[in-house]
């Protein structure tokens, strides 16, 4: 009798101590990342964003147009070359993850398999220390000058971290040891851009200096991904770890139990 009854006990523990379900693990860990995100992840990830960011992205042109018509007939084409540079990213420090998005436990454990993924933005930059210059030939006259270029924009994306979950049953938490983080800029958009230069009596369009400037982000997108790359993957470990240690299941205060539960089966004699 005292047998079955130890056995009995024992298959309780046992079942009991099953580990939380995915959806568990899912919430708890969305919910304490965004708790902690303003507070101490993201001022952690500004202290590492280097800022300004020194670059060299350039775009050229050329083009060739009828500068001066006799009896519908052009006399004089005008022909157009022309580039732009820009050279410093500021305000990149003020990039944030603006929330953490997704939690998906993809194993069952523990230890855990968890990705989580998050929006960014870098608020508004200015992308500036920039030069343009032009060259006009057209009817024997040559014209050559230089000039300035700067624009503003944003950026957006995502990131993506991987993690591993190990289970503290005896706390009833989950510790998070980030593996591997991923930034992605799905979006730059630049706006207020200025191109100022002079070419005397042969004019050259400033939007067309202007569009280059557009063309340039392709090459923007994958630098400013760069420069956060390297840093973010380097502190935002750290960032998350020293902010919350072990996150707490609820579902885990039955582990917690049990784990002393099994303490008590332990010392049961079968007598």
């Amino acid at each position: 009798m005292r047998l079955a009854a130890v056995i009995f006990f024992n298959a309780i523990v046992s079942a009991l101590s099953v580990g939380p379900s995915p959806a568990a693990i899912e919430k708890a860990v969305i919910t304490a990342l965004n708790a902690v995100r303003d507070s101490r992840i993201n001022p952690a990830l500004d202290a590492v964003i280097p800022d300004p960011l020194e670059i060299n992205v350039s775009e050229s042109g050329d083009d060739s147009k009828c500068f001066l018509k006799i009896a519908g007939h052009c006399t004089c084409h005008a022909k157009y070359d022309y580039g732009v540079t820009l050279k410093e990213i500021k305000q990149l420090d003020d990039f944030k993850i603006i929330d953490f998005t997704r939690v998906t436990v993809d194993s069952s454990g523990p230890p855990y398999a968890i990705s989580i993924t998050g929006n960014i933005a870098t608020g508004s930059l200015t992308i500036d220390q920039g030069s343009a210059h032009a060259h006009v030939g057209a009817c024997g006259i040559h014209e050559t000058a230089d000039g300035h270029a700067d624009t503003k924009g944003e950026a957006s994306g995502t990131v993506k971290i991987t993690a591993t979950g190990n289970l503290d049953s005896a706390k009833g938490c989950i510790q998070l040891s980030v593996t591997s983080t991923s930034i992605d800029i799905g979006k730059l958009s630049l706006h207020d851009t200025h191109v100022t230069i002079k070419l005397g009596k042969i004019p050259v369009s400033l939007g067309t200096l202007a569009d280059l400037v557009l063309k340039m982000v392709p090459g923007l997108t994958t630098l400013i991904a760069d420069a956060l790359q390297k840093p973010i993957s380097k502190a935002l470990p750290k960032a998350i770890t020293g902010a919350i240690p072990c996150i707490i299941i609820p579902t885990l205060d039955t582990i917690g139990r049990n784990h002393r539960a099994r303490n008590i089966s332990s010392q049961v004699q079968i007598l």
